[in-house]
């Protein structure tokens, strides 16, 4: 879907592409993708509902819906607003040329039509790219082009573009742990109301998020198998992956496949398709490509446990910390306790990451931290609460709402679906479906939750499948030792060192990035040529490519 607006009043000169027109009233709604149901009270999806009945009532209803799609909707040939799907799957970008704004929902077929344009390469958001695999939040690396985030809405005020957070705080939505059980559930069981024949195939990581997923998916009566891929030469993280996830299926009477990944016979023929569909984000995707392809004949459908560290968690128990944080500021009971988790966190960076790093003190320190590293970028909408005494619940969702932004739809996220359509199968990942994404934001973290986290999820585990959460943290120990000890599993640097130095893969990256480096006139000094860099300096090359292919002007900087 493409649109051309008048910056100055809205006037929408042009609608075009696939898309579903719908008049109510003096609004025009163009609906591309698929509105499957919409988030009700208790977390599960109500698929019964009309959707054209959700639509005449859109402002009550558009940051409920669930799917994958994008919306623009018009009033009297004006321009109200443009918003895409809650979970990412869709995507919508938008520029101005000279004194009209072009939204689309494809980079390529955005500047097809603006030929003979040019477009200015953000180094700052490149160098952010070619490292995170991803652009920060809304941005893309170039000057022109931006990309709304998921749970915003674009708006046109005074010949302003403006983005609003269109999520609301539901009051009254219970975020127990019987609404946990009913919302997942439901994120798995809506997708199948059609007839999806062939048995549908869990990517089981040996973790406890795909194993309930997995177990989810055998208690509703899915005909369900589960695969895991096993990297050769295998690293010790992964290692403990593939017997985790055996010992899983035998316990769960579930047939299992072992796809074996020879990263020797790897190459990257597969990013030709899936490049036009995600320019700003990238992952290697060999593994998942690999499943694709041994399953494809069996299965239509693949079911994940993506996304459940990110929005339950937030990484490292981040959230339980900021409420500990935020409390300390006023019970000085607290504040002992705060300081020997500060020592705890210090000491694991330094065991197992190799780095110290620097506690925040209070609230403001915290935002400020988050504000300025790169995983979690600190949207300005929330800028002018920082020297504000806000409640612990608000700040959670300050930092809930700038992770949906944009770390949550990384490119491990994106290739999934991509490499899905390939294959002409579907890909559900139901952590990351709306009601999971409103289930997660609104639930209520305790002190409990930094020491045990993903509670509800191991309660899953231990109540309905029998699998108590000492079963994953002893297997998990017993195998990564066993790994460490075995000559043949390399460790996760130097399986990321194999690939970029002794494979085809590695080669081919190494080649473009040379290439790429030299038309930078980049100093060797100023840029470390890594696996992450070299592969994003491959794919940044293709989508240059692709846009000088369809007569646009790339303008470089040159950084001597």
């Amino acid at each position: 879907m493409y649109a051309d607006i008048e910056k100055k009043n809205g006037k929408i000169l042009e609608i075009s592409g696939e898309s579903k027109v719908i008049e109510i009233n003096k609004e025009t709604i163009y609906l591309n993708g698929q509105i499957v149901g919409v988030v009700d009270k208790d977390y599960t999806i109500n698929t019964s509902i009309n959707i054209n009945n959700v639509l005449k009532e859109h402002t009550k209803y558009f940051y409920r819906l669930v799917g994958d799609f994008t919306i623009i909707i018009s009033k009297d040939g004006f321009f109200e607003y443009a918003l895409t799907d809650l979970s990412g799957k869709k995507e919508l970008y938008y520029t101005t040329q000279d004194d009209q704004i072009q939204i689309g929902e494809n980079l390529f077929e955005l500047y097809k039509k603006n030929q003979n344009s040019e477009i200015h390469v953000n180094i700052d958001e490149l160098n952010f790219f070619l490292h995170r695999g991803h652009c920060r939040p809304g941005k893309t690396y170039f000057e022109e082009v931006r990309r709304l985030s998921p749970g915003r809405i674009l708006k046109i005020n005074k010949s302003r573009l403006i983005i609003e957070n269109c999520l609301p705080y539901f009051k009254g939505y219970n975020s127990d742990y019987s609404n946990f059980k009913k919302s997942l559930t439901s994120s798995i069981k809506q997708l199948f109301r059609e007839d999806y024949g062939k048995e549908v195939n869990v990517m089981l990581s040996g973790g406890v998020d795909s194993t309930v997923v997995l177990g989810i998916a055998k208690k509703e009566g899915i005909p369900v198998t589960a695969s895991t891929f096993k990297l050769k030469p295998n690293f010790d993280f992964n290692y403990q992956d593939v017997f985790l996830a055996e010992k899983i299926c035998k316990k769960l009477n579930v047939e299992h496949d072992i796809v074996n990944v020879e990263l020797n016979r790897a190459n990257l023929s597969h990013f030709d398709k899936v490049i036009h569909n995600m320019p700003f984000v990238w992952d290697i995707g060999v593994n998942y490509l690999e499943i694709f392809k041994a399953k494809q004949n069996k299965s239509k459908i693949f079911l994940g446990g993506l996304n459940a560290d990110v929005f339950y968690n937030i990484n490292f128990s981040s959230i339980p910390y900021l409420k500990m944080a935020l409390l300390a500021e006023k019970k000085k009971k607290i504040v002992s306790f705060k300081n020997l988790y500060d020592k705890c966190i210090k000491l694991f960076f330094k065991c197992f990451h190799k780095e110290d790093i620097i506690i925040p003190k209070d609230f403001n320190q915290i935002l400020k931290y988050y504000s300025g590293i790169d995983k979690y970028p600190l949207l300005s909408e929330y800028k002018n609460y920082l020297e504000k005494n806000i409640s612990p619940s608000f700040g959670e969702k300050i930092l809930f709402d700038s992770i949906l932004a944009g770390f949550f739809i990384k490119g491990e996220y994106k290739i999934l679906f991509e490499l899905a359509k390939m294959f002409d199968c579907k890909m559900i990942l139901p952590y990351s479906e709306a009601n999971m994404i409103y289930f997660f934001r609104n639930i209520n973290k305790s002190f409990r939750d930094m020491l045990f986290p993903k509670q509800y999820i191991y309660r899953y585990a231990k109540e309905e499948l029998n699998i108590k959460p000492k079963f994953f943290k002893l297997f998990y120990i017993k195998y990564f030792l066993q790994g460490k000890k075995d000559s043949e599993i390399l460790t996760l640097d130097q399986w990321r060192n194999y690939l970029f130095n002794e494979t085809k893969i590695g080669e081919e990256l190494g080649k473009t990035a040379g290439k790429t480096i030299r038309t930078f006139k980049i100093n060797n000094d100023d840029i470390e040529l890594n696996l992450d860099s070299a592969f994003g300096l491959y794919y940044f090359n293709n989508v240059k490519t692709l846009l000088e292919n369809i007569g646009v002007k790339i303008m470089l900087p040159h950084i001597q």
